[in-house]
């Protein structure tokens, strides 16, 4: 759902990201009405979903494209340009401080969650793959929540079709093996968080931190 998850993401998290949601629905949008109160839908969808983690706890490895997290920080935590600067600064801190967050996350260890920064290309589309005792469902999804976000257009898939889960299996593990994790993730976050979200700051990062530690990028995999 991009640049970050909205299972692990901050209690400030689902709040703003209703302003978000609204306010990138336009005048000039078809079905207006519509699209508004679908808003309504997803957010309490999303506020049961968040929920049911709590309850349940399941296992989650997350991978964020630093890239992303780059243009977030930069753009601020919005669904639409031309807002009224004091709020566009409000959003660039909001946004500040989900990525704080997830550092702070990182840095914790949580039992139950592994978070990986991947510093080149993730693929633009999102998927999710779910692993349950008797198979293993994949999700793919053009839809966004956060920068960006994206509700309305596009069309989702969910299939365990053999092929497909297998595939997109081999990709996670491809790029779970360059990711950045543990406190290399976390130091790559901050290293972001005081550039501001100007671009290339994450591939200097992961350039620095292969130099300084060359015996541990096969610990990585």
């Amino acid at each position: 759902s991009g640049p970050i998850s909205f299972l692990l993401g901050s209690e400030n998290f689902l709040p703003t990201l209703q302003d978000v949601l609204t306010e990138n629905i336009g005048n000039t949008v078809e079905n207006r009405a519509q699209a508004l109160s679908d808003v309504k839908q997803i957010i309490e969808i999303l506020r049961e979903r968040k929920e049911l983690y709590r309850r349940r706890r399941p296992t989650i490895v997350n991978m964020m494209s630093a890239l992303e997290i780059e243009r977030f920080l930069h753009h601020g935590f919005i669904g639409r340009t031309g807002l009224p600067e004091a709020e566009t600064q409000r959003r660039k801190a909001l946004a500040r401080a989900e990525i704080e967050h997830f550092a702070a996350l990182i840095d914790q260890h949580p039992i139950g969650v592994q978070v990986g920064i991947v510093t080149d290309t993730l693929p633009f589309t999102g998927f999710q793959l779910f692993r349950q005792p008797d198979r293993k469902l994949l999700v793919l999804s053009p839809f966004r929540l956060g920068s960006e976000p994206n509700v309305r257009v596009g069309v989702a898939t969910i299939t365990s079709a053999p092929d497909a889960v297998n595939l997109h299996e081999k990709s996670i593990d491809e790029m779970w093996r360059r990711a950045l994790k543990g406190q290399d993730a976390a130091a790559c976050l901050r290293h972001l968080l005081a550039q501001d979200g100007k671009p290339a700051a994450a591939e200097r990062h992961a350039s620095q931190a292969a130099g300084k530690a060359p015996g541990r990028r096969g610990a990585r995999k």
